[in-house]
């Protein structure tokens, strides 16, 4: 079970490293040294209380969740919706030549949970005994989630941090304008030729 969170896990970090990678060759990175610092934060996430629902134990099969990781036992399907985010707060820094850098304020990255849910069968549901145990075990399912996306932190950053150095030394585009007013930085405009 560990191994497809760490799956999961690695596959939304390698979309940010490649993303921070794909900026412009080294002369272009010496352009932005020496900026003010950006604060990295790195967090975890876990839902809140699980959401239970009571179904006729036929139903399970087709109760699915989207985009959830689930786990299905014979009275009882479990599902955790997955959460990746990312937070820049950006501050641009004019350079010489016209050029603007980002030293962001802030990059912030969440990994985990965003919800659990936990479908019953009636049965099952009915026999308190029985359902103590199938949310002891969902919670055991849910404790493991949450220290494979702690180990997933822990394990890379240093990764993290290097995909923050890589924004950093990236050039943000720069706007020409139109109307003769200056120009404005932006990260998603087409690049001038100046």
């Amino acid at each position: 079970m560990t191994g497809i969170y760490r799956l999961v896990l690695t596959g939304c970090l390698a979309f940010l490293l490649a993303n921070a990678a794909l900026g412009p060759g080294r002369a272009a990175a010496a352009i932005c040294d020496n900026l003010p610092p950006s604060k990295l934060v790195v967090l975890g996430v876990t839902a809140p209380e699980v959401d239970e629902e009571e179904i006729p134990a036929a139903s399970l099969d087709r109760k699915l969740v989207a985009g959830a990781l689930t786990f299905r036992h014979t009275m009882m399907l479990a599902s955790t919706v997955l959460v990746s985010w990312f937070e820049i707060r950006h501050r641009p820094v004019p350079r010489p030549g016209g050029s603007v850098c980002d030293a962001p304020e802030l990059v912030r990255m969440v990994f985990g949970a965003a919800q659990r849910q936990v479908f019953l069968a009636e049965p099952a549901a009915d026999d308190p005994c029985v359902r103590r145990k199938l949310l002891e075990h969902e919670a055991d399912h849910e404790r493991a989630f949450g220290e494979a996306v702690d180990r997933f932190i822990n394990d890379r950053r240093s990764e993290f941090a290097r995909g923050m150095k890589a924004l950093k030394r990236r050039p943000m585009q720069r706007l020409r304008p139109t109307d003769g007013t200056k120009g404005c930085a932006s990260s998603s405009a087409k690049q001038s030729d100046s």
